[in-house]
C-alpha cells in the first residue's frame, strides 16, 4: 500500500516520544481487605542456555548463568566444553578457556570477536561479573585440563566455571559440590553413582548413545543435545596437518 501525499483526517495525532513519569501519589490504590495476607509465591522461571530436548521433545536449558556463582561438571568428551562456551558467548558472557589443546578451540576463538580468550594460567575472572547486557556481562571459565578447578574458583555473582573431562577426580571438592553435573555417556554410570548416588548412576546407565543426563540438586533430566550446523563448524576439532 502506497502512502498518500496528503495527510488523512483520521491520522493519529503526533505524540511526543518523551513520556513523563507519573507521580506515585497520583496512582490509584486499593486497600487490602481482611486480616490475613494473601498467599503469594514468587518463583523464578527456568532460565539458562539451551541444551537440547528431553524424551518428550520439551526444550531443556542448563541454568549456567545466575546472580551467584555456578559450577558445572561435565563427564565425557571435551567437545561439550566448546559447545557450552559457544552458547555462553551467544548470551553475552565473556569466556576464558584453560586447555591443553588450543588448536581445537581455534575456530571458536577466531569467531568470538575477542570475547573468548585462551589463558591457561591467567588470574580469573579478568573483570567483575554482571548480568547479560550490563557491563562486561557474565564471566565464564571453561577448562578441559585434567586438574579440577578449585571449589572457590567462581568468586562472585554472574560467574560460571565449567570443567569437562573424561577422567574426573570424584574426591575433588569441585566435583563433589558442583551444582550441575552432565553425564555424556552411559559408561560413566559408576562415576556418577559415586558423585550423586545409585539412582543417578542407574539413570546414566540407561542412556542411549544419542542421549546425555543433566543432574541438578533436586532432579535429573535425560535429553538429546541439539546443535546447529554453524555450531558444529565452530566447535569441531581443527584438522591435523596434512589433512589426516
Amino acid at each position: 500500500m502506497t502512502p498518500s501525499a496528503t495527510p488523512s483526517r483520521t491520522a493519529a495525532p503526533h505524540v511526543s516520544p518523551a513520556f513523563p513519569q507519573p507521580a506515585l501519589a497520583d496512582l490509584p490504590a486499593t486497600p487490602w481487605h481482611g486480616d490475613e495476607a494473601p498467599d503469594l509465591v514468587l518463583a523464578a522461571p527456568a532460565a539458562g542456555i539451551h541444551l537440547g530436548v528431553d524424551r518428550s521433545g520439551i526444550p531443556v536449558s542448563l541454568p549456567a548463568l545466575a546472580p551467584r556463582p555456578v559450577r558445572v561438571a561435565a563427564l565425557g568428551d571435551p567437545l561439550m566444553g566448546r559447545l557450552l562456551a559457544c552458547r555462553l558467548l551467544a548470551v553475552g558472557a565473556f569466556v576464558t578457556v584453560r586447555t591443553g589443546h588450543p588448536a581445537q578451540w581455534s575456530a571458536l576463538h577466531g569467531a568470538s570477536a575477542g570475547r573468548l580468550v585462551l589463558a591457561d594460567t591467567a588470574a580469573w575472572p579478568p573483570r567483575r561479573g554482571a548480568a547479560p547486557g550490563y557491563g562486561h556481562g557474565p564471566q565464564a571459565l571453561v577448562t578441559d585440563l585434567p586438574k579440577a578447578p578449585t571449589a572457590t574458583e567462581a568468586p562472585g555473582p554472574w560467574t560460571t566455571v565449567v570443567h569437562v573431562t573424561r577422567h574426573p577426580q570424584p574426591r575433588s571438592e569441585f566435583w563433589r559440590t558442583a551444582e550441575l553435573l552432565l553425564a555424556l555417556e552411559a559408561r560413566h554410570a559408576a562415576t556418577v553413582a559415586t558423585l550423586r548416588g545409585g539412582d543417578a548412576g542407574r539413570v546414566t546407565s540407561g542412556l542411549d548413545p544419542s542421549e546425555i543426563a543433566l543432574f541438578r540438586a533436586d532432579r535429573s533430566t535425560v535429553l538429546r543435545v541439539t546443535q546447529e550446523a554453524t555450531e558444529r563448524d565452530l566447535c569441531m576439532s581443527a584438522p591435523r596437518a596434512g589433512g589426516r
